[in-house]
């Protein structure tokens, strides 16, 4: 089971050990059961486990994700679900999501995910 002291350990030697402290226990808590449900949802796992660190890398970087999501303006929100803009007369603009997943998922979070999966080859190759 996931734990929230998990999560703190995590980020105890983090670039970001600002910002998640910032937040207060009180949305640590919200952003932790959020991002523990995102990343159980990616898995498709009932339950994650403190002791594989990657399951809490995931859970940690999404819950930072969240909480860096929260004070977006609403302008950003409608930029990242638009395809495309047009305005008569002067043009138009086509956007292309970065991944087929949409932005639901932090982009740290989803490395641990893929790594997890084993969607990211540790295989070299090297000619000698």
């Amino acid at each position: 089971m996931m734990t929230l002291a998990a999560v703190d350990e995590y980020f105890e030697h983090h670039l970001q050990k600002s910002a998640w402290e910032a937040a207060g226990e009180e949305k640590q808590a919200a952003a932790f059961a959020m991002a523990e449900l995102d990343v159980s949802g990616e898995l498709n796992e009932m339950e994650l486990n403190t002791e594989n660190r990657l399951h809490v890398a995931a859970v940690a970087e999404q819950a930072l994700y969240l909480l860096s999501q929260q004070d977006a303006e609403p302008a950003d929100a409608l930029s990242e679900s638009m395809t495309m803009e047009s305005i008569d007369g002067i043009g138009s603009r086509q956007y292309v999501a970065r991944s087929g997943r949409g932005n639901s998922i932090g982009s740290r979070a989803r490395n641990f995910i893929d790594r997890i999966r084993g969607s990211i080859s540790s295989v070299r190759i090297v000619r000698g």
